[in-house]
């Protein structure tokens, strides 16, 4: 039922129930006069579509706030299942943002990096839970759906960046260390964007016991 067809009906309501009471005070004007039977019989009939629309208009309203609730409920339970996939995935990428943020500042103090925990083997993980329900996603609003889908398009840069200095067994330079490090900063700053509006209270447990919010960890890459 669209907003026109509901606009229609209310203004009937309103039609019938005002024609009727305005008969049974004004019954001359409808050339009823003193005839009590067919005063009642039309007031009747007015009362009666009016109930009727009435009736109808409720109903629908009522169908409509238990469709809402569902598919409030369904963004509710995927919304879970996405952000429980990306704490999951983004704990080692916050580290690897961290590794390569204190990795630059010691090659830029001319500090050697033997021994620090760059883990060159590191590889993104694929996403399994988004990319098995990326046709249920056009349930949730269009900018939660875009967020998601740039971050782990990006992810997927940082993925083959990765690889490829695997691969090829590069050094880890100034250059390449610094690069590194922008990709997986920027990676956790769109996921803690899509954290935002997705589950903005999400709070993680570091190690020595303290609760911090999930984006706040991302916006600032530290060890958990």
């Amino acid at each position: 039922m669209n907003k026109l067809n509901q606009s229609l009906n209310i203004g009937l309501v309103i039609v019938f129930f005002g024609v009727a009471i305005y008969t049974l005070q004004n019954p001359a004007l409808f050339g009823l006069g003193s005839d009590a039977s067919a005063r009642a019989t039309l007031c009747g009939a007015m009362f009666g579509a009016g109930t009727l629309l009435l009736g109808n208009q409720i109903n629908y309203y009522f169908q409509a706030l238990d469709k809402n609730k569902d598919l409030e409920k369904k963004q509710e339970t995927l919304r879970t299942l996405l952000v429980a996939e990306m704490v999951s995935l983004f704990v080692n990428h916050i580290q690897q943002a961290y590794y390569y943020k204190q990795a630059v500042e010691l090659i830029t103090d001319g500090m050697p990096t033997n021994g620090y925990p760059l883990d060159k083997t590191y590889q993104v993980p694929i996403p399994v839970v988004f990319n098995a329900l990326i046709n249920e996603l056009i349930i949730l609003p269009h900018k939660e759906v875009d967020a998601l889908v740039n971050m782990y398009d990006n992810l997927a840069k940082t993925r083959a960046v990765l690889k490829t200095l695997t691969d090829t067994n590069t050094a880890m330079t100034l250059i390449t260390t610094t690069n590194l490090k922008l990709n997986f900063t920027s990676d956790c700053e769109n996921a803690a964007g899509v954290i935002k509006m997705l589950a903005p209270n999400r709070r993680i447990q570091k190690t020595n016991g303290e609760l911090i919010l999930f984006s706040d960890l991302l916006m600032n890459p530290q060890k958990i």
